[in-house]
């Protein structure tokens, strides 16, 4: 048995491997804009790959708008205030870094 197998899942929603273009901003428009890409997203939170320079506590501003061959309804625009939980620094600077974003406020709304 590995140590992988002793992990326990604490997420309470599930997560979908979803590639998504998304609009960050440190919470309170304080700070640089930047965009980021999704790399697996749930209703309570997100991982996501940036360049925006983030701490673990940073608070953020997200918008991704999902499109209906997704949710199967008309686009949705998801806009979330989170806060970074954890940062996984990539093996080489060809990749971006992963941020793992805990949303503490969701708003979704129909286009």
């Amino acid at each position: 048995m590995s140590d992988r197998d002793n992990v326990v899942d604490r997420r309470r929603s599930l997560r979908h491997n979803l590639r998504m273009p998304l609009g960050l901003q440190l919470w309170g428009g304080v700070g640089p804009n930047g965009n980021g890409k999704s790399v697996d997203i749930s209703e309570d939170g997100a991982l996501i790959e940036t360049d925006l320079p983030l701490r673990v506590g940073s608070l953020l501003d997200l918008r991704i708008e999902l499109p209906g061959e997704i949710t199967g309804q008309q686009t949705t625009e998801w806009r979330c205030k989170g806060r970074v939980v954890r940062i996984v620094h990539p093996a080489s600077v060809a990749h971006p870094v992963r941020v793992g974003v805990h949303f503490d406020w969701l708003s979704i709304s129909r286009k």
